[in-house]
C-alpha cells in the first residue's frame, strides 16, 4: 500500500491530526510520548500487530477491543470488518474516549461500533482509576509498582470510573466474536474472571484472542499471571508469545514468559493457527 506523506497538524488543546500508513486520519494526544509520538513520526503503531489484523479480520467479522486508548486499532478493525461487521469497544479514560469517538466519526465508522465508556473487570460498581498524561495508554485500575512509575516518569492522577463485567454487560448479546483484543494494563485476569460465560458462549473455534501479559501490572490490581494464562488456554486454545517475527513459541506455563517484561500473547485453536500462520 502506498503511503502518501501528510504533515501533522496541531489543532489546539493538545491535539494533533495525523494520517496513518493506511490513509486513515487520527487525532492524537500531543502530550503522549509513546503511542502518539510513534503515530506522528511513523504513521503506524506496532506494525506487526497491525499487519496481523489483515489476516484475522474480514468483512462481516465481529470484533471486540477492551482498552481502546484513542482508537488506533479500533479504527483499523472497523475498516476491515466493514458495514456488515461489528465492533464492540471499551475505554474508561475520558480523554482517550473523546479522541476514540472523534477518530471513529472522522473516518465515518461510528455506525459500525458500540462504544462503552466503562472499565471491564470482575465486579460491577465503581473503582479507582489511575490516569497518566504523558503515557495515557498506561492508565489503569491501580497505581503501578515503583518500577513502572519510574519508567513513566510521571505521578498519576487518581480518579474514579464505572466498571462492569462482560457477563453482565453482554448478557443479551447474541454475537459470536471472531477477534477479541485485550490491553487493560493489568486487569486482564479480572476481565476473564468476570467473563466466564462470555468467553465460553460468545467465542467459537476460529476466534482469536490477543492479550497483553504484564505480570507486574497484573499483580498491581490483584491479578494472577498463571490464572490469566489458564483462561487464555481454556476451550482447547493454544497460547503463543507474539512479536514482530510472528508467533515465537508456545506458552505452557508462566515459566515460559518473562516475569518482569510486557509480552503480547495470542490464543487460538490449532486449526486457526495453521490458517493464519501456515505452521
Amino acid at each position: 500500500m502506498h503511503y502518501s506523506k501528510f504533515n501533522p497538524i496541531y489543532l489546539g488543546k493538545d491535539t494533533v491530526l495525523i494520517k496513518t500508513k493506511r490513509d486513515l486520519f487520527l487525532r492524537v494526544d500531543a502530550r503522549d510520548v509513546l503511542i502518539s509520538q510513534q503515530l506522528i513520526v511513523n504513521g503506524e503503531w506496532d506494525p506487526a500487530l497491525s499487519n496481523l489484523y489483515d489476516k484475522i479480520l474480514f468483512p462481516g467479522a465481529n470484533y471486540m477491543e477492551i482498552g481502546c486508548h484513542i482508537g488506533y486499532f479500533s479504527v483499523l478493525a472497523s475498516c476491515l470488518v466493514g458495514i456488515s461487521g461489528h465492533c464492540t469497544l471499551f475505554e474508561p479514560n475520558p480523554r482517550s474516549m473523546r479522541l476514540l469517538k472523534e477518530n471513529l466519526r472522522g473516518n465515518i465508522l461510528t455506525h459500525i461500533c458500540d462504544i462503552h465508556e466503562i472499565a471491564i473487570s470482575d465486579s460491577i460498581g465503581e473503582t479507582e482509576f489511575v490516569q497518566f498524561t504523558t503515557n495515557s495508554g498506561g492508565s489503569s485500575l491501580a497505581v503501578p509498582d515503583q518500577k513502572l512509575l519510574s519508567e513513566f516518569a510521571e505521578q498519576p492522577v487518581v480518579t474514579r470510573c464505572k466498571k462492569t463485567t462482560l457477563d453482565n454487560l453482554l448478557l443479551s448479546d447474541s454475537r459470536s466474536y471472531d477477534f477479541v483484543k485485550i490491553d487493560a494494563e493489568g486487569s486482564e485476569a479480572r476481565i476473564f474472571s468476570g467473563g466466564e460465560i462470555f468467553f465460553r458462549k460468545c467465542l467459537h473455534e476460529r476466534s482469536v484472542i490477543i492479550c497483553e501479559y504484564n505480570p507486574p501490572a497484573l499483580r498491581a490490581v490483584g491479578g494472577d499471571p498463571s490464572k490469566l494464562l489458564m483462561s487464555l488456554a481454556a476451550d482447547g486454545r493454544e497460547v503463543f508469545s507474539y512479536s514482530e517475527n510472528g508467533i515465537d513459541r508456545k506458552i505452557n506455563s508462566i515459566e515460559d514468559l518473562s516475569d518482569t517484561c510486557n509480552t503480547e500473547v495470542i490464543a487460538l485453536s490449532t486449526k486457526r493457527r495453521k490458517e493464519i500462520f501456515g505452521v
